[in-house]
């Protein structure tokens, strides 16, 4: 399945990675500004759409969005940027449909997946650590 935003043809499944995924050496924290800039900003913001090439946060809120030239202006000698690299950004899109209890529950399980283990030989050597540490019998997860 996937929805339409305007010209965006977007998969919620992406959307959702996208959103997990940190963006290599960056942290906010309080006190410090990010400047985002370099894909598609979908906004979904009512009203007049005005072009958005960047967005600055400031301690992990939004405080401006608009054309890059603009929001660079507002940015300090501190102030990181963040290229999304053609990516995509929502600003202000909350996840809230996280199951956190699934979460709980996934988490006792054996982790097989690519985001951890690069290689085949990687998995099949954390499944034969993970079933050694099983008692005779017992399932392993």
């Amino acid at each position: 399945m996937n929805i339409m935003l305007g010209p965006y043809r977007v998969f919620p499944g992406l959307i959702l990675a996208i959103l997990l995924i940190p963006l290599p050496g960056q942290v906010l924290s309080a006190g410090v500004s990010t400047i985002f800039y370099g894909g598609d900003i979908l906004t979904l913001a009512p009203g007049d759409r005005k072009p958005v090439e960047a967005v600055l946060l400031q301690d992990g809120r939004i405080v401006k969005i608009g054309l890059k030239e603009e929001i660079f202006k507002a940015r300090s000698a501190a102030t990181p940027l963040v290229d999304l690299r053609r990516g995509a950004l929502l600003p202000g899109f909350i996840a809230v449909h996280t199951h956190p209890d699934l979460s709980a529950y996934l988490d006792t399980f054996v982790d097989l997946s690519g985001f951890t283990n690069r290689t085949p030989g990687q998995v099949w050597a954390l499944l034969a650590q993970a079933l050694k540490a099983a008692a005779p019998g017992e399932p392993v997860f």
